[in-house]
């Protein structure tokens, strides 16, 4: 039954808890992601309970390291050549009584794995009583993970086509919600628009979580203010609206040279402006060598004055990455700086959730969340609305309009005389 389910919806990394399982082979592994290059880590169970297996395709994944702790599996994937991101699964215990040592396991690969970092599985605790049917007290496991959670400024998105994630299959049941994903503002640098949906349980009474990237296709062009700070960028506009050869009447030209212009934008900000991460990554790693040299006692007011430099640019970098957080945060009541670049990300990072079309009405008044329906029912209606015929542009209900011919027109334009002024207005 697993391996339909991964057939199916073809994911890149899969997380299965509760294997109950000390050592798993290739064999195992085919048996449930039928393909040669799968990779994989584990947690191993305790006796016949427990365990956790990470199981990933290197080809789209390309894991770095891995750390197994008490609870918790981890993997460090690098997202280019000088960042990376964090994945952990946990399994957490169910007795109160020995859930303090598992909070801080937690906490320790927080600080750990630093501002990228996504966690998630089977927590065998709720956060408020909201998640567990007919449940009206708030226990003293539901604060502290509730506690935990904002001391590790996570982010903890719903369900969004469910309300519990486990069942324990009776005919009065107790539903609760056990599983869960959580990440940081910096992970959802990487990825931004994110959710979460439980598909259909099958063999297990735990409902399989799904976390996935939205893909909605390229984004529209936005000017940002911050390029017009960069010192070529006006001569380098300049240069490429004369660039922009058009023929055509004044209203055609203007456009394509604006589209010409976007372009060579969008190449100049990948290019040249952009890859800010990278550039920064290459100043760290100058310095560093230049404070290798003189800590071997090598320094020379040659070696001070390029690390000056390399700082100056590095400096110059990072207030130009605060500077895009605080203009895309639309938040105008904040000043910019190095304190608040946090708050700006995590606003920005809001403001995309919620612009983000995750569920659509059909006509018959269900509910979709599949990409492909809820795109197709746009189009369709865009098309219908602009692709109606006989529709007037212009007009007040219940007042009919006639057409004027080109005298009429011309006599309307003419610059008004002398003679009809002061008729009209007597002095």
């Amino acid at each position: 039954m697993i391996r339909a389910v991964i057939v199916k919806e073809k994911p890149d990394l899969i997380v299965l808890q509760e294997i109950k399982k000390e050592v798993v082979d290739r064999r195992f592994i085919s048996s449930i992601w039928k393909s040669r290059f799968v990779e994989w880590v584990i947690l191993p169970a305790l006796g016949r309970s427990g365990g956790i297996l990470i199981m990933w395709d290197p080809r789209f994944i390309p894991v770095k390291d891995n750390l197994i702790g008490e609870f918790s599996a981890s993997i460090k994937i690098p997202k280019n050549e000088f960042n990376f991101w964090w994945i952990t699964a946990v399994y957490g215990l169910w007795k109160p009584s020995l859930r303090n040592n598992f909070w801080d396991e937690l906490a320790g690969l927080r600080v750990l794995c630093d501002e990228r970092w996504c966690l998630g599985s089977d927590f065998n605790v709720v956060r408020t009583s909201s998640e567990k049917m007919n449940s009206h007290s708030q226990t003293s496991s539901m604060r502290c993970f509730d506690s935990l959670i904002q001391e590790l400024e996570l982010c903890d998105p719903p369900l969004l086509n469910g309300k519990f994630t486990w069942s324990n299959l009776r005919d009065m049941p107790i539903c609760c919600r056990l599983d869960r994903f959580m990440f940081t503002t910096g992970w959802t640098e990487f990825f931004p628009f994110n959710r979460q949906t439980i598909l259909p349980r099958i063999t297990s009474d735990n409902f399989p979580v799904v976390l996935e990237k939205i893909k909605w296709g390229p984004t529209a062009f936005r000017f940002e203010n911050v390029w017009v700070r960069e010192k070529n960028f006006k001569s380098s506009a300049s240069i490429w609206w004369d660039r922009a050869a058009v023929r055509g009447w004044e209203g055609y030209k203007f456009m394509m040279k604006l589209k010409s212009v976007k372009m060579e934008i969008k190449r100049w900000n990948k290019e040249v402006y952009g890859m800010v991460d990278m550039r920064m990554g290459e100043l760290r790693r100058k310095i560093s060598v230049l404070d290798e040299l003189e800590s071997d006692g090598l320094g020379s007011e040659e070696v001070a004055n390029e690390r000056k430099e390399n700082k100056m640019q590095l400096e110059d970098l990072i207030c130009r990455q605060n500077r895009i957080h605080y203009q895309k945060s639309k938040i105008k009541w904040v000043k910019e700086g190095d304190q608040n670049t946090k708050f700006f990300h995590s606003l920005l990072n809001q403001r995309r959730s919620k612009a983000t079309i995750n569920r659509l009405e059909r006509e018959d008044g269900s509910i979709t969340s599949d990409e492909d329906e809820i795109v197709a029912i746009i189009l369709r209606y865009f098309e219908e609305f602009y692709g109606k015929k006989d529709v007037r542009s212009w007009g007040i209900e219940g007042v009919e309009w006639c057409l004027i011919d080109d005298s009429m027109s011309r006599e309307l334009e003419k610059f008004f005389k002398e003679d009809e002024i002061k008729s009209d207005f007597r002095v």
